[in-house]
């Protein structure tokens, strides 16, 4: 059930700073949940993800996080405005705006 921490995760990022790139590619993404895998290994609770969002510019909107799916709280998260994604991260959101990673 991790559709209903999608609100969640939308009020925590009401008033998150936003770093705004061309490119997002999945390389980075990566390498900030690698810069962050000790939150997974503190709590089994804590999973990684990305929440994709369309934006009115038709820019993209990258929520990169990590989610406590026990107490239902963001716990750390990073917001990315772009132009385009990378065929990656293309691919992992083509068919849902949420991803969980293992």
């Amino acid at each position: 059930m991790v559709v209903p921490f999608i609100p969640i995760i939308l009020a925590a990022i009401s008033g998150a700073v936003v770093i705004h790139v061309a490119i997002r590619y999945f390389s980075e993404v990566v390498e900030w949940f690698r810069s962050r895998s000790h939150l997974k290994a503190a709590d089994t609770a804590n999973v990684a993800f990305t929440l994709k969002q369309a934006l009115q510019s038709g820019k993209h909107g990258l929520v990169q996080g990590i989610f406590n799916e026990t107490s239902s709280e963001l716990v750390e998260a990073e917001v990315i405005n772009c132009d385009r994604l990378d065929a990656e991260l293309t691919r992992h959101h083509a068919t849902q705006d949420l991803v969980i990673y293992q």
